[in-house]
């Protein structure tokens, strides 16, 4: 996927790119609710591109994919995982939704912890950031 945007800062080998809804995002209102229809992104600037120059950026589906998932799925399995893990764990005969419940927490407080673990051991890694592949003509944004 390859969306515009124009840089508004830049350090140590990266730019942040502010972004308006492209074609990509007609069926996505997030960015709305966070106001005015722009994000920002932060994306690998080889080719040494200045704030207020306008670029094309490419963030591959497969990354996008692969972090949605790990981001907005992977705490909703990890806390239905948990409730049944913690019934089952503490089942003396009868159900006991408190074993669940406590279950759940900890299945949800285990994913945050992996999550996090997964950003640190991945986050550095440049192949999984956007990527700037060239300048665009014009400087702002409409």
């Amino acid at each position: 996927m390859i969306e515009c945007g124009v840089i508004v800062s830049t350090k140590d080998g990266f730019a942040t790119i502010q972004m308006q809804k492209g074609d990509n995002c007609k069926d996505c209102n997030i960015c709305d609710s966070f106001g005015g229809g722009f994000r920002s992104i932060e994306a690998v600037n080889h080719i040494g591109a200045k704030i207020g120059d306008r670029v094309e950026v490419e963030i591959k589906s497969y990354n996008l994919l692969k972090y949605s998932f790990l981001v907005f799925i992977f705490p909703i399995l990890m806390l239905i995982g948990g409730y049944f893990a913690g019934i089952s764990l503490f089942n003396n005969g009868e159900t006991n939704e408190g074993y669940g419940i406590l279950g759940a927490f900890i299945g949800l407080l285990l994913s945050f912890i992996l999550i996090k673990t997964i950003d640190k051991l991945v986050g550095g890694n440049k192949k999984t950031y956007a990527q700037i592949v060239h300048l665009s003509a014009g400087s702002e944004l409409k």
